[in-house]
Parts: C-alpha cells; structure tokens; sequence
C-alpha cells in the first residue's frame, strides 16, 4: 500500500511537470494537439514496454470494452482539463483537479462496493472545501473555465474506477489500450494541424508527452496494488 502510494505521490509530479510543458505551447497548439503529444509518446513508451513483458496478449484483454472505456474516459478527461488549463493558471487548475479522489471515493462505493470510513470522508470534505474556496462559485471571481477542470477530475475518477475494474486485465494491457485508443481518437481530431507543427511545439509536446507517459504508467500500477 505504501509503494502504492508513493507511485500516486510520483505520478502528481509528473503530471504537475507535463502541465508546465503544455503552457508553454497554449498558444500555438490546441488542447486535442496537446493531448494528441501526449497520447502519441505514452503509446512510443508503453507498447514496447508492454509487448516486451506480455507479449502479443496485450492486444486480447479479458475486458475488452472495459479498456476500451477506460481509453475514451482518459482521452476526454486529458481533453477537458487542457481546455481548462488553457484559461487558468497551473496551481488552480492543479488544485481544482485535487477533487479527483473525493470522487474515486464516491465511485468506489457504487461501483466497487468498497467501505470509506469516516476519517476518509472528513478528509475528502476538507479537500473539497478547499476547491470552492479557490474556484468561488457565484462571485466575480468564477472563471467558467473552472467547470472543465471540474468535470475533467470527474471523468479521471471514471477512469480511476475502471482502471481497478479490469482486474484481470495486467497492467500492461490497460497501458496499451488507453494509448493507443488515446492516439486514435486525438489523431482524427488534429489532423488537418499536423502539418502546421514548429519545432518549439515538437519538443515540448514531448517533454510533456514522456511525463504524461510516465505519470499513467505510476497511476495504473499504484491502483493495481492497492
């Protein structure tokens, strides 16, 4: 348990890192180009990686729509947070996006069955009251941009859930399938601005996209242990 959670405490850091990476190209790629990066590099890192410990049973998983879900929910949260990120700055959206287990916790109840007690819960509410203090719902100081940060720590807790959903399916496997699905769909979306990429947008997109890559890798194994 407390590797796991020193994998979540890595991946936090990563992920902060890859969101610094995205500011730096805001204004010259859009959110679905951005995401497109780190999709891209997370499948160049994980497909290897995976087929190298797996094998070929990476692409036949015992839960095949799961991943594929899992996929989708990963791609679209990256998508609405980057939206977000894109309007504010990176510790309120990193502190907006700290709801996140407040809504694991909520979901692993429904979907898990699994027993929060009441210390979790007084910690989640602590959290959650810190989040409204920073986003100010109903007063001057609402960015609208706060919702998509919102709904993007919702969609990840999704995510989340599933991730330990698929227990048969090996780390691995989830890894393979979010990326390459990850790929998929952003591909689709940016493709008529592939073409108008500059070399400053190539090297960030991935110097973020490897954090990313790396920062998923720590998530699915942490919630694989614990």
């Amino acid at each position: 348990i407390l590797l796991a959670i020193a994998l979540i405490v890595v991946s936090t850091l990563l992920f902060a890192a890859c969101d610094v990476g995205a500011k730096f190209i805001q204004h010259e790629a859009s959110a679905e180009k951005i995401a497109w990066w780190r999709n891209l590099t997370y499948a160049l890192v994980a497909v290897p990686f995976a087929l190298r410990r797996e094998g070929k049973a990476v692409f036949r998983p015992v839960h095949p729509w799961l991943n594929v879900l899992r996929g989708l929910t990963a791609t679209c949260g990256t998508i609405l947070f980057l939206i977000g990120l894109q309007y504010q700055n990176i510790p309120d959206a990193t502190a907006i996006a700290f709801v996140s287990p407040v809504f694991v916790m909520a979901l692993s109840i429904v979907f898990l069955g699994e027993v929060v007690g009441v210390r979790r819960w007084l910690a989640a509410l602590v959290g959650f009251l810190g989040v409204l203090i920073i986003v100010q719902p109903g007063t001057s100081s609402f960015h609208y941009a706060s919702l998509f940060t919102l709904v993007a720590a919702f969609v990840g807790a999704f995510s989340a859930i599933l991730t330990r959903k698929a227990v048969r399916d090996s780390a691995e496997t989830m890894m393979v399938w979010t990326s390459v699905i990850g790929v998929a769909v952003t591909t689709v979306l940016v493709w008529p601005e592939i073409g108008k990429t500059s070399w400053h947008e190539v090297v960030f997109g991935l110097a973020g996209g490897l954090f990313f890559a790396l920062g998923q890798i720590c998530c699915v194994f942490a919630y694989r242990m614990a």
